[in-house]
Formats: structure tokens, C-alpha cells, sequence
């Protein structure tokens, strides 16, 4: 009965104990004056000069944060900074006024990013030793240097090139562009004599949370001192009761650890992000002299070798990418907006995790993993090559002290593909008492496999756990190895232009998954690093070096976004027959019946039609079938009867928090009933004749050549008007030569009936009388082939848009089917090449698949088409970069202005040729006779 009664004092003291602390920590909090913008979209002028390069050598303004290059100062590079870089500096200058309130705390300058070598002056003094490392929090204490309540005058000297060899080697010398300047915010904190300098969280799912609370300036060996703490929720509820220990020690800065536990705390994790809040008082007594307050999670990481990785119990499997922080105005220097919006777009690709590469990232994407609920690789700059023992050390500890206490933070990584220095793996575990893992990206390490590129087959090796692998520099090396380790790429599916990422993701994918030895991995890249020159105005990819990402440099989602959105849904319907349909839930926490499930009868605008979208016929919500994490089951349900036609089914999943997972939409018999146009009535019969090159047949106004030499469309003529659609069906690849030709009526109609031999077998042209021309065709092909079907020309200088119903929006790839929707889709020319040029999407050029029907909008008028038995309809040729920098990104592709395939070719990555990207990146295998039929229609449709 004590115990219990002293227990329930104790509690109730509490809750009524923290509006007294928090009134008395009102005043006693840090305060913080921003001497530049926050970002970005609200930098700060400061004076600045040059010292080489463009507009080097006078005094100007540049808004601080920035890169200086980005504002057409000094010199702009890829890879490396040159020899005329190495004495490139930039010089700032910024006045002030600190309030005078400030007198009797201490201040610190605070520089959350510069690049590279910094050194500073406050009011004509130095701050401190000159800083090295281009991506790490530092600061200065400048208490004794400030002039309160009086204008003070701020000089930074920064050197883009480091005095430090192995600064340079590790940052400056990379596959990414390299910069100068002050890039992220500046600021003064003020704190109390005696402060709490940081804490050091470790909250487990089972609520056991433990505090490492540092606290400098104390004096009298901290006796009479003690810190508390209470866990409350976002919005300040507490969790449990305060809790305390005493300050002992030294004079100077302190350490003191506590503990509680917290009764039955929501965990955090990618799917469940949930988030508490620890105040932290320094006391004397009962006066509070300093209170902070930090966010966290409850979660606990195990990894258990050889299985794999373990959040709260439960196994996780990262879907992951890697991200730089770049805008392609700012270089490095970003946003809040910025940072929310990759944030934002990482979830909405169905993404879990991001692999900060090649350095840490601003803190405030951390804040919006943790809120968002996204798992990181929080990494060590070292690309291919590392710090040294001198400078390592403290950039180790700044980056872990800052971004401890992030629980989206799952491992660190030591550097990049042998840019690890060994020296310093330890270390991390001084300033993380968590004891998270500690990668070596690409390398065999402490129960990881995370080489980076292999091929399929070497995946499927590596998933079995038969071999590893490791890279000795350049090469990749196996080796046998009865150790357990887990297999991660922390690199794989390399993008580049419209290579990688999604095409060839399915089959990895499902190797991966059906492994009980992976971990996840990683796409390279999330963006096209593509810098709009400020010289120039040109948007530079430093040829096929940055051009590497699923989205464009201001964000442009790319086809492979969508391929991966829709292979790495954690919820996934295909429907077995008519109203029964599978689910798979591949989430880790959550069961499906917690997600929405929505239908859509759809009915679809016909050719002849103007509508942009389709019409809901009827729509509703299903009750969401219970399936735990890692399950699967049906979901059946009857549609209403409706008298009104509906063309497809729509199936859209929405996760708790409402975000989009996948829309599926499956065609009904209905989707072509806009056949019934081939069969319109006509006033009058065709009529036929012959000129010395062609047969001719005329319904109406329209007249179609068909020539006597190869029995192909040549002519087309409405009116006065021509259309140039000709020189087709011909086989592509493949040869036709013409045997016999031959006409006949047939009805109301004509019909001209050409036999070949070669590869084209034969060619029948039917015009009807409603105007439609209708051309079957066979042809003949064996072996492997990239593609095959047949082509037709038309100019592509006279296309304006297309519009069609099928597959859409974007083109596809035979190993990249997925990111697709079947709807009407409607796009204008355009002239982009993925990742090179234009970054206007989707792209207009390439081939679709499942066209029902097609309408090129084009100087000459209106052509409507609809396939028949035609699997896939390649529109224009698309074009590719140059041969020199596309490597395997640029597939064969027939010439046309149209093409009816029967099969498409697989696409490749940076370095992978598709067919080392699985099965669907095989040559298509073709196996004999193939036939299929398409019909147009010039003009305007009646």
C-alpha cells in the first residue's frame, strides 16, 4: 500500500509539476537570430567578393544561403575542383545587432553547412580554428567576442578547396557537382551559463527509455544540480510521470544518464510514424536554468544475420533510393518547400527509405523522414575515398551528435565504394547509444552484402547466401563465404536517362523478396542532377554523369516513378475472375482492413467524342478484407447491376493516412464498343481504278493508293487535302517482295489483296464504304529478336498530339510493363529525350501498350487508328543521347511513324545490359506466323 501510495504522489506531482516547470523554463529556453534565410526562397543579402573566376575581385551582395557559383561567381564543376579553383574563395561580411537582453548568456555561432574550409571574425577576432568539411554542423562560442545590444560586423572566409588533402579527396573529388559557400543557415543560439548542450535518446518499442543528457559550464562539481525529464506527445499531453538524476562530475561539460518506461507507447516506424517529445530542465534546486525540449521515437532496431532486419519485432525490407540534396537554381542549398516535396514524393512512390548519399543531409529532411515516416542511410561523406585520422574523428561526431536522435536514422554508412576509413567505424558508437549498425556502401561488412550493381544472375547467388560479394577497387569479386550476411545493395537498378530504376525492378523485386536473406536496396538515383547554368541558361547533365534519377531536376516524375510505385505497392490486387480478386499485403505493421478500398465503374469518351476524361458510371467503397502483414487472401465482392455501359473497373487503395497506393483498372467487354464506328452506313460504294503506280479506291471524298510495286499504302488524299501517312505495312525487321496483287469488290466495298515472300507473308487492304480502311496483315519471324510487327512511315515534323485509349500515360519497355493505367490519355508533341533533353513528361515518342484505339492530331488533319490482335503501337521513332553516353539506354527501335509490334525491346541501365537484368530483359524469342489488323479513318470523324 506504500509503495502504491508513494507511486500515485509521485505521478500526480508530476502532472501538476510541469506547467510550473515550463512556466519557470519560459525564459530559460535557447533563443536563436538568424543571420541569414532559412533557406533557399528567403536567403539574406550579405556582402560578398569573389577571389577568382567569373565576378571575382569587388565587393557585391549574395544572398546567404547559397552556392556562390549558382549567382554566376567563380567556377562551376563535375567531378573535381581544377587547378584554377584550388585558391578559390569566397569572402562575407554580415552587420548585426544582438539584443541586449543577451548580456549575461553565452552565444554561439552556428554555420549548419559551408563549403569548404571555413574560418570567421567576429568583430575583428578570430572565433575559432579554421573548420573543415563541407556538409557538417559546426559552431563557435563567441560570448567574449559579442557586443550587446550594439551593431557587430561578422567575417567568413571560405575556401572551396580544402588544405586538407583527404577533405578534398573525400568530398571534392566525386561523381557529383562540387561547390562553394555558405549553403546552409547561419545563426547565434543564446543559452544560460549552464546549459544542456545535447542529448542523446534511445527509446525502445517495449517503452525502456534511456537519456545521455550533456550539460556544459557547471561548476562546484555540479552538486545541488539535477535534471529532469518528462515524455509527452505531440501536443504536450504527458506520457508519464518527470523523472530526475543528479549532475556529478567535474567542473565543465557533464554527462548524466536517465531512465523510465513508458506504459504501452505507439511505436515508430515507416508505416506508423509516431512521434513524442522529451523536455529536458537543467535545475539548481528548484529554479530551472536551462530547458530544451527534443523529439523522438519509440522504436528498437535488431538485426539478426543472416535473416535479416528487425524494427519492433516485426521484419522490414527497405524499398529504398538514393538522394542528393539539389535544386537545379541552388546547387546544394535547398528549402523547406524542397525538402518537403522530395520528402513527400519519396512516400508517394511507395518508397520507405532514402539513402542520404554522399554525405548527410540538412537536418530538416531528417525532421520530415521522422514525421513521414521514411527510413535512412545517414552517411559519412568519403566517395571512393576517405577523411584522414585527423579531420574524420570530428566530422564523425558532428554528424552523429546532430542526428541521433532522428528514429527514422537506421544505420550510418562510413563513406562510399571504398571510401571507408577504418579507423574511424568505432567511433560512432561514442556519440550513438543506440549502437546502430555501421555500413561500408558496396562492401561485405558485419553482416551486410551491400555490393553495389550485380547482375541478376549474381543477385540470385547472393540471395540463396551460396557466395558474396565484394569489390576488390573497379572489380566485383565473389567469394564463398560461410558467414551469414544479409544482402543489401546500397546501390542497384542504376539509372540513367530512361534506363534502370523501374525497367528490369520487377524481376530483382521478386527475386529479392522470395529471399529470406535481404534487407531491401537502394535505386540510384531519385534525381536527374541536372544544374540550369548560370552563364548559359542551359540545363547541363554534365553529359550521362548526373543525368541518373526517376524524377527531373525540378521533379518531373519519370515513367520508372510510376513503374516503382506500382511494384513497390504494399498492398497488391490482381484479379482472378470476375468478381474475385487477390490481395497481397506486403506491409510490415499494418493490416489491409486499415487501408480504403474504392471502385469505379468507368465509361470512357469514344474517338468521335471530345471529352478529356472518363465518366463514373457508379462508384462505392469496399469493406477492406482483414489480412495481417505478410499475408495474402480474396477480396470478392458483386458489383451493382447498372443499365448503363460501363467500360472498366476501377480498384483504387488508399493507405490510413489517405496517400494513394495504386489505381488498378481492368477493361470490360464494354472497352470496344467504339468498334461499332468501323461499321458505320455509307451513301454510296467505293469505286476502283488504276494509275501506272497505284491502285486507287475512292469512297466519298477520300482516295487511297495502294502501290503496284510493293502493295503498300502510298497515297491518301481527302479532298484537297493529302495525308502522309505511307510505305506500310512493311516487316520490321524483315524483307517483302511482292508476288501477286489483285483486286476485288466485296459488297459495298473494294478490297486489294497483296501476296510476298520473304518475311511479310501477306497484305489485305479493304476501304469501306463509310471511309474506314481496314489493312490485315501476316508475316513471319523466328529467333530472337529485339522487336518485330510492321511500320509505317509518316513525317513526324506534322504531329501535334495524340490521343488514345489504352495504356498510359507513358511509354513502356518490355521489362518495364508496370506504371501504367488503362484510360484515355491525351498528350502534345514533344521532343524529350528522358533525362536529356526537355524533361516534358510523359514523353510523346515510343510505344504503348494495349491500344484499343489512336488519334494523331497533325497539320494534315486527324488520323484515327484502331489495332486489332496488336499487342503493343510504337508512335514516331523515339530518340536517344548521343551513342557515346547512352550505354545500354538505348535500345533498338524500328524507324517509323507508326508500328503495329508484336513485341517490344527490354532496356538497359548504366551499367547493365538488359539482358543481365533478368527475364523480362531477355530478347523477345519469336516463334513463326503472326497476323494482326489495323484500320484508319482521315479526317474528322462523322
Amino acid at each position: 500500500m506504500r509503495k502504491w501510495l508513494c507511486r500515485t504522489i509521485v505521478v500526480a506531482a508530476a502532472f501538476v509539476f510541469v506547467p510550473i516547470l515550463m512556466a519557470a523554463a519560459a525564459d530559460t529556453g535557447t533563443e536563436r537570430l538568424y543571420l541569414s534565410g532559412h533557406g533557399k526562397d528567403d536567403a539574406v543579402p550579405w556582402k560578398f567578393m569573389c577571389t577568382s573566376g567569373a565576378q571575382s575581385g569587388y565587393w557585391t551582395n549574395l544572398p546567404v544561403p547559397s552556392q556562390w557559383e549558382m549567382h554566376g561567381f567563380g567556377t562551376l564543376h563535375y567531378h573535381k575542383d581544377p587547378p584554377e579553383a584550388w585558391n578559390e574563395k569566397g569572402l562575407y561580411r554580415r552587420d548585426f545587432t544582438v539584443p541586449a537582453g543577451w548580456t549575461g548568456r553565452r552565444v554561439f555561432l552556428v554555420f549548419e553547412g559551408v563549403m569548404t574550409d571555413t574560418s570567421a571574425k567576429l568583430n575583428g577576432q578570430s572565433v575559432g580554428p579554421i573548420h573543415q568539411g563541407g556538409y557538417y554542423q559546426f559552431q563557435y562560442e563567441v560570448t567574449k567576442l559579442v557586443r550587446f545590444g550594439e551593431t557587430n560586423q561578422l567575417d567568413v572566409a571560405v575556401a572551396k578547396h580544402s588544405a586538407n588533402a583527404s577533405v578534398n579527396r573525400a568530398e571534392r573529388d566525386a561523381d557529383y557537382w562540387v561547390f562553394g559557400g555558405i549553403y546552409r543557415p547561419v545563426y547565434l543560439d543564446a543559452v544560460p551559463p549552464w546549459f544542456i548542450r545535447r542529448v542523446a535518446i534511445d527509446a525502445r518499442a517495449d517503452g525502456a527509455f534511456t537519456m545521455e543528457v550533456f550539460a556544459d559550464g557547471i561548476s562546484r562539481g555540479g552538486q545541488g544540480l539535477d535534471i529532469a525529464a518528462q515524455v509527452t506527445d505531440l501536443d504536450g499531453k504527458p506520457a508519464g510521470p518527470i523523472f530526475s538524476a543528479p549532475v556529478s562530475g567535474a567542473d565543465g561539460r557533464v554527462e548524466t544518464t536517465l531512465r523510465t518506461e513508458i506504459n504501452s507507447p505507439r511505436a515508430w516506424s515507416a508505416e506508423t510514424p509516431n512521434l513524442y517529445r522529451v523536455q529536458v530542465w537543467l535545475k539548481d534546486g528548484g529554479r530551472v536554468l536551462h530547458h530544451i525540449q527534443r523529439r523522438f521515437g519509440f522504436r528498437t532496431i535488431e538485426i539478426r544475420d543472416g535473416e535479416g532486419i528487425y524494427l519492433n519485432g516485426r521484419r522490414v525490407i527497405l524499398k529504398g533510393v538514393c538522394r542528393h540534396c539539389f535544386w537545379p537554381d541552388s546547387g546544394r542549398c535547398l528549402s523547406e518547400a524542397a525538402q518537403r516535396l522530395d520528402a513527400n514524393t519519396i512516400k508517394a512512390a511507395n518508397m520507405n527509405a532514402v539513402r542520404t548519399a554522399h554525405y548527410p543531409p540538412d537536418a530538416s529532411f531528417l525532421d520530415l523522414c521522422d514525421e513521414k515516416g521514411i527510413y535512412v542511410l545517414d552517411e559519412l561523406a568519403g566517395w571512393h575515398q576517405h577523411y584522414d585520422n585527423t579531420v574524420g574523428p570530428k566530422l564523425v561526431r558532428e554528424m552523429v551528435a546532430r542526428d541521433v536522435n532522428h528514429p527514422c536514422v537506421l544505420f550510418w554508412d562510413n563513406g562510399n565504394e571504398g571510401g571507408f576509413n577504418t579507423n574511424l567505424d568505432h567511433l560512432f558508437d561514442q556519440y550513438d547509444h543506440q549502437r546502430r549498425r555501421v555500413l561500408h556502401p558496396w562492401a561485405t561488412f558485419d553482416g551486410f552484402c551491400t555490393a553495389h550493381y550485380l547482375s541478376y544472375d549474381q543477385a540470385k547467388i547472393a540471395c540463396t547466401g551460396r557466395s558474396v560479394y565484394y569489390h576488390k577497387g573497379r572489380e566485383l569479386v565473389a567469394t564463398n563465404d560461410p558467414t551469414r550476411y544479409i544482402y543489401m545493395p546500397t546501390e542497384f537498378q542504376h539509372g540513367l536517362f530512361d534506363g534502370g530504376a523501374g525497367a528490369g525492378l520487377a524481376d530483382y523485386w521478386r527475386l529479392m523478396t522470395a529471399s529470406q536473406r535481404t534487407g531491401g536496396g537502394f535505386i540510384w538515383a531519385l534525381l536527374d542532377n541536372a544544374i540550369r547554368r548560370p552563364d548559359t541558361g542551359v540545363m547541363d547533365t554534365a553529359g550521362n554523369q548526373a543525368p541518373d534519377g526517376i524524377l527531373g531536376p525540378y521533379r518531373q516524375r519519370e515513367a520508372s516513378f510510376y513503374a516503382i510505385k506500382e511494384i513497390w505497392s504494399p498492398i497488391v490486387v490482381t484479379r482472378r475472375s470476375g468478381d474475385t480478386f487477390q490481395v497481397e499485403n506486403h506491409y510490415s505493421f499494418l493490416n489491409a482492413d486499415q487501408c480504403r478500398f474504392a471502385w469505379q465503374l468507368r465509361r470512357f469518351p469514344q474517338p468521335d467524342q471530345d471529352a478529356a476524361s472518363f465518366v463514373v458510371v457508379r462508384q462505392g467503397v469496399i469493406e477492406a478484407p482483414s489480412i495481417p502483414p505478410g499475408g495474402r487472401g480474396l477480396l470478392i465482392f458483386n458489383l451493382p447491376k447498372t443499365s448503363a455501359r460501363a467500360d472498366a473497373l476501377a480498384l483504387r487503395v488508399d493507405d490510413p493516412g489517405g496517400r494513394r497506393l495504386w489505381t488498378w483498372v481492368w477493361p470490360t467487354a464494354d472497352a470496344d464498343r467504339f468498334r461499332s464506328l468501323l461499321n458505320a452506313s455509307a451513301a454510296a460504294p467505293v469505286e476502283s481504278a488504276e494509275t501506272a503506280d497505284n491502285i486507287e479506291l475512292t469512297s466519298g471524298n477520300l482516295t487511297v493508293g495502294i502501290s503496284r510495286q510493293t502493295g503498300f499504302l502510298m497515297e491518301v488524299r481527302r479532298g484537297s487535302q493529302r495525308f502522309s501517312l505511307s510505305n506500310g505495312p512493311r516487316p520490321v525487321p524483315g524483307d517483302a517482295k511482292l508476288m501477286k496483287l489483285g483486286r476485288k469488290r466485296v459488297g459495298a466495298d473494294w478490297e486489294v489483296t497483296a501476296q510476298y515472300v520473304g518475311d511479310l507473308k501477306s497484305v489485305t487492304w479493304r476501304l469501306h464504304a463509310n471511309g474506314w480502311l481496314q489493312c490485315h496483315y501476316s508475316f513471319t519471324v523466328t529467333g530472337p529478336r529485339s522487336y518485330y510487327g510492321v511500320a509505317f512511315d509518316y513525317p513526324e515534323k506534322l504531329v501535334q498530339s495524340k490521343r488514345w485509349l489504352g495504356d498510359g500515360p507513358y511509354r513502356v519497355w518490355k521489362n518495364r510493363r508496370h506504371g501504367v493505367t488503362f484510360n484515355v490519355w491525351e498528350n502534345n508533341y514533344n521532343d524529350t529525350i528522358t533525362g536529356w533533353r526537355g524533361w516534358n513528361y510523359p514523353e510523346f515518342k515510343g510505344c504503348f501498350a494495349d491500344v484499343r484505339w489512336l488519334q494523331l492530331d497533325t497539320v494534315e488533319g486527324t488520323i484515327s487508328v484502331v489495332p486489332e490482335n496488336v499487342p503493343f503501337v510504337q508512335v514516331l521513332t523515339p530518340d536517344f543521347p548521343p551513342a557515346n553516353l547512352a550505354g545500354n539506354t538505348a535500345p533498338p527501335v524500328p524507324h517509323a511513324g507508326l508500328a503495329f509490334l508484336e513485341a517490344i525491346p527490354p532496356m538497359g541501365s548504366k551499367f547493365k545490359s538488359a539482358a543481365e537484368t533478368g527475364p523480362h530483359g531477355q530478347p523477345n524469342v519469336a516463334r513463326g506466323r503472326y497476323s494482326g489488323s489495323v484500320s484508319f479513318y482521315f479526317g474528322k470523324l462523322p
